[in-house]
């Protein structure tokens, strides 16, 4: 790995400015993959009057990730895969292809199946600060410009398989474009003034425009003549071509209002108005937030009852949020309930399936895209937090604590009917499900000092679950239909299955057990898992799942952070850890034995129920920790 960062910095008291250089360059774990980047910047002020001071910048970054064929999590997966038989060199010593492109030799496609890629950002921003009462009103504006490009390149050149007797020679050019830009402008003036020496205020209003604007291209050809030209425009066939944009705007206006009372009593009030282009009748949005605190310890009673409090205070807030989705362009994102732009004008997808007309070979076909929505709104979101903070004996001991609870209400998705095929339109997206997600968080730190030697601790827990308000389904079938799979008034992140309750020691207890591979448990062996009956009708189905466990996000988080000084010699240690979930660890454990159990196992696999003699199947079991090998039987084991 290499890093070189230089930067240079001036100025006086009447400008100021700052450059940096920096370099990057980091090889990857695996042979072909790593991270190269060169970035710069400058940036200056300089106060033109002494009431008007301007500034400026400047940004510029270039990057590369040269990538696999495949993601490099795959490579890993189909390396544990491969049978440690398989030898990767040829008789000439010669790198073997191997059985396909996916899990074969790395060192043969690594200079078959090329790839390059190269990312550019550059920004852009100029801004000033005008004084028009000194130290009390002050109109500030600024205009930023950020313009992105990526392009990647694929090259498949011609290679065989030690599986076939002839070379692949689809010689396939992939080219990949996207740039856009993102223009911001945006204006404030702000009032600070304190009135008999205990009022403080502070006041902002202010207004926002943004621009996205975005130009994707992708094409792709086959049966380029030769490896040596990998370019676009000598592949004779060319089977993909494709070009997109999309834009939207967001004109905003907001304000802000902070009061305090003698560094006592607290308030502050904001409040945005957002207007975006991809809604129609409901592209406007208020969302305002208030928040309260005392800070109790600077009450005379307070001080006179707990003198060793150097700090209490209680504080809350309340607000609410908008959110106009996630960006993106593409069928999936508008199946995923996310907002696109123009999702309130009819239109079409192109193309959209092959059909054969006439003698002409396949012809694109074009689909209706849905019923529009006229209706669509920001989805909103309410928070609610309530805390406090305290501080005893000079910080002898610190904590922190707070609780919040957030409402989110309009969000996405479509309406769960049957409709009939003459229909001939999709339903469109709405502002339909809801859900909730509430927590705390508590942090205790204590700080002191012995001598020469300074130390800090601080601990932090803190827990949270998302609850399932609405969440738009069909009606339910039956009670069992409802209960398993209606989502509504429940808690997210439930991992449902079949609860194991050991494993098969004979073939007797196998014959006499409930039905679990739906084949009269004959491809089932002594040390198979047993799952429980959970319904008692003598067949293991879905109808046996139930809650056995919470999904793969984390409930509780916490943390420990150390430090000591000593003489000018500092340390600091941080600990952090996750709990309240589980890992579902499929592909990890399965990966070695694909290969119908020829692959490079792991020691933990290897402790398995054998028989004795492998030569002879009367001979007798040996138990082990994971079931049997075998190169075809019941999913589960």
């Amino acid at each position: 790995m290499q890093e070189h960062y230089i930067s240079i910095t001036g100025g006086n008291d009447k400008g100021t400015f700052a450059t940096s250089l920096g370099y990057y360059n980091e090889d990857g774990q695996i042979i072909g993959t790593g991270y190269k980047r060169f970035n710069g910047s400058v940036n200056g002020s300089y106060k033109v009057f002494p009431f008007l001071n301007v500034k400026a910048g400047a940004t510029y970054t270039w990057a590369s990730k040269p990538s696999l064929w495949i993601s490099e999590d795959q490579m890993f997966y189909r390396t544990r895969s491969q049978r440690p038989t398989w030898n990767p060199y040829d008789e000439e010593g010669n790198p073997a292809s191997g059985g396909g492109t996916s899990d074969g030799n790395p060192a043969y496609f690594r200079d078959k199946l090329t790839q390059h890629n190269g990312e550019r950002r550059q920004s852009y921003n100029i801004g000033f600060d005008l004084d028009i009462l000194p130290k009390k009103l002050v109109l500030s504006g600024n205009a930023s410009l950020l313009h992105y490009d990526y392009q990647r390149e694929k090259f498949n050149k011609s290679y065989k398989l030690q599986s076939s007797s002839t070379a692949t020679n689809t010689r396939q050019a992939e080219a990949w474009i996207k740039r856009y830009n993102q223009m911001q402008f945006n204006s404030t003036l702000t009032y600070t003034d304190r009135f008999a020496e205990k009022h403080n205020v502070d006041v902002m209003l202010g207004g926002e425009y943004y621009n996205y604007d975005e130009f994707q291209f992708e094409a792709k050809t086959q049966n380029s003549p030769i490896d040596d030209i990998p370019t676009l425009n000598v592949g004779a066939k060319q089977t993909y071509t494709s070009t997109t944009r999309t834009a939207y705007r967001i004109l905003s206006s907001f304000g802000r209002i902070n009061y305090n009372y003698d560094m006592k009593y607290l308030f502050s009030f904001v409040a945005r108005y957002d207007g975006i282009s991809r809604l129609k009748d409901n592209r406007w949005g208020f969302f305002p937030a208030v928040s309260l605190g005392w800070r109790v310890s600077e009450e005379a009673f307070f001080k006179e009852a707990l003198p060793m409090v150097d700090n209490f205070k209680i504080r809350g807030s309340f607000g609410k949020g908008g959110d106009e989705g996630v960006t993106g362009y593409s069928d999936d994102d508008e199946k995923n309930g996310k907002y696109r732009a123009y999702q309130y004008l009819m239109g079409y997808r192109y193309p959209s399936g092959n059909y054969v007309l006439g003698t002409g070979g396949l012809t694109n076909g074009a689909k209706d895209r849905g019923m529009p929505n006229l209706a669509l709104t920001w989805y909103e979101s309410k928070t609610t937090n309530v805390g406090f903070e305290a501080s005893v004996l000079s910080g002898l001991i610190n904590v922190e604590f707070d609780y919040f609870v957030r409402k989110r209400s309009g969000l996405l998705t479509k309406r769960q009917l049957t409709l009939p095929t003459t229909f001939g339109q999709e339903l469109p997206v709405e502002n339909l499900n809801s859900d909730r997600n509430q927590g705390f968080e508590i942090v205790l730190g204590h700080r002191h000092k012995i001598g020469d030697f300074t130390y800090d601790v601080k601990g932090n827990f803190s827990t949270t679950r998302i609850y399932n308000e609405h969440v738009e389904r069909a009606a339910s079938a039956n009670m069992y239909d409802d209960w398993r799979n209606n989502n509504n008034d429940r808690y997210k992140d439930i991992q449902w299955g079949k609860v194991c309750i050991g494993q098969f020691q004979s073939y007797e207890e196998i014959l006499n057990s409930p039905i679990q591979d739906n084949n009269g448990n004959k491809s089932l062996m002594p040390g198979d898992l047993k799952f429980q009956d959970w319904n008692n009708d003598g067949i293991i189905d879905g109808k046996d799942d139930q809650p056995i466990g919470h999904g793969n996000t984390p409930r509780l988080y916490y943390g420990l952070n150390l430090y000591g000084e000593y003489k000018g010699f500092d340390l600091t240690l941080f600990f952090q850890g996750a709990a309240g979930h589980e890992v579902f660890t499929t592909g990890d454990f399965m990966a070695p034995f694909i290969q119908q159990g020829l692959g490079n196992g792991i020691t933990l696999n290897l402790d398995r129920w054998h028989r004795e003699d492998p030569s002879d199947m009367s001979s007798e079991w040996i138990p082990g920790y994971m079931p049997a090998l075998r190169p075809t039987g019941f999913s589960a084991n």
